[in-house]
This record gives C-alpha cells, structure tokens and sequence, in this order.
C-alpha cells in the first residue's frame, strides 16, 4: 500500500468516529474571525490600544488562523479542482479588499485580506508536493516567504498550512508541531519584545516598561489562542462534512466587513 492510499484510509477509518466536522471547525474559526476584526475596528475607532483590550479578547481572536489554515489544507486534499479553488479565493480577496481597507480604519498599506495568505499557503504546500526541480522550488519558496510578509497574517498561514501538511495523515504530529510553534513564538515573544522597543526607542522612559510587558503578554495571549485551536481539533476525526460550506465563509468574510462598518460607523 502506496503512502497516499495509508493516509486516505486514515482519513477514511477517523471520519466514522464521531467529533467536530470540518463545517463546525470553520463555523468556530468565523466567529473568531469576527471577533478579532470587531475588536480592531472598535479599538481604533475609540482610540484603544489592542493591548489594552481583556485578554479573554485577545484569548479568542487567534482562534481563526490555526483553525482556517487546517480547514485549507483538508480542502486542498479533497477538492477535484485545485485551480477552481484558488480562483474562487482570489476572487473572495479582490471583492473583500475595499471593505477591508475601510472596515480595518486606516491600516498599514501591507494589510490586506487575509484570504491572500491562504491562498499564499497552498500555493507552498503544492509546490512542496509538486514534482518541480529543485532550484525551482529554492528560488520560489523564498519570493512566498517574501509575500507573505506583505499581507494580513501571511507568514502565519504559510507556516501553520506548511505544518499541517507536512504531517497530514497523523493529527498527533500536526498538533505537536504547532504547539512546539506557538510555545517558541510566545517565548520569543516575551522576551524579545521589550528589547525591540529599547534598541528602537519606541519608550525610552522607565514608565514604558508597562507598555512593553503589555505588549509581550498580548502576544503571549495570541499564542495561547493557538493552543485553544489545537485543543478543538482533538475532536476532530475527519469529517470533511460539505464543502458547499465553504461558500457560506465565502459570503461571511465580506460580509462580515460591511456589518461592522454600518454598526460602527466612524
């Protein structure tokens, strides 16, 4: 038996458990996403720095990135029609731009849809997969890398979809690696954060100290959503369910978008 045909038996012996299914996965991942975005638009309509926000908040809001990037990767496996599908995500990206841009008051000009990094991390995880030589693959990884860097949550996608595929066909290692992630990130984190405001002299004054803990802890905070979205897909035992779901995120995300400019004008 072929390494493919052993991981669709896995798939196929774990769906008939009972568990979390995929749609419920990104039903959870959606009204994290609306809280994170909620969150944003709120704070900076009120002039509220995120870091003051409850960390329950900020315990929450990561909840979307680990979940959604799983979410892909187990489409990604299933789909008949890997171009349809990235077409249909860029087309969600293109059309959720403009709300974005408004809905997000002001952002940086390198935050843009999230939808991009997803379709950045399949864009990697097929590359790996792909029969393409390797300098090819050396010189393509980085420019994804690169991009990444420009868009709203796109590193994070690109590392947590490259995980989750990496090992797929074994939940404990996909779950491993992305704890032993999130652990590094909020170690490094803690103690990084308030050296990059030193060297850079963001506050200089003794006072600053709060602000660079706060800021330290935020982080951490965000690391410990990820480990709360490791901790739902214990219950998950690969259910695709229907993907016509996916159409529901499809008109949630933009949605979504103008929702929170029409109930939070500025």
């Amino acid at each position: 038996m072929s390494s493919k045909e052993k991981t669709m038996e896995l798939v196929k012996d774990s769906s008939s458990k009972k568990g979390l299914s995929l749609n419920i996965l990104m039903l959870i991942a959606m009204l994290s996403l609306l809280a994170y975005h909620g969150g944003i638009r709120y704070g900076s309509l009120h002039e509220i720095s995120f870091y003051d926000f409850p960390y329950i908040l900020l315990a929450v809001n990561g909840i979307f990135l680990p979940l959604m990037a799983f979410a892909a990767v187990e489409i990604y496996h299933h789909t008949k029609s890997l171009p349809q599908f990235l077409l249909e995500l860029l087309i969600l990206g293109a059309v959720s731009c403009i709300p974005f841009l408004l809905a997000m008051h002001n952002p940086k000009l390198y935050h843009i849809p999230e939808v991009f990094g997803i379709i950045l991390g399949l864009s990697a995880i097929h590359l790996r997969r792909s029969e393409a030589k390797v300098w090819v693959k050396a010189l393509v990884f980085p420019l994804l890398i690169l991009i990444s860097l420009l868009v709203g949550l796109g590193f994070p996608f690109l590392v947590f979809m490259m995980i989750f595929d990496y090992f797929y066909g074994n939940p404990r290692y996909q779950r491993a690696g992305v704890v032993i992630l999130c652990v590094g990130i909020g170690t490094l984190e803690l103690f990084t954060r308030p050296l990059q405001y030193i060297i850079y002299g963001e506050y200089p004054d003794l006072n600053s100290f709060w602000h660079t803990t706060i800021a330290s802890l935020y982080q951490d905070a965000h690391a410990l959503s990820y480990i709360i979205a490791i901790i739902l897909l214990l219950f998950y035992r690969g259910n695709i369910g229907n993907q016509k779901l996916k159409w529901v995120f499809y008109i949630f995300y933009p949605l979504h978008l103008v929702l929170l400019l029409l109930l939070m004008p500025s």
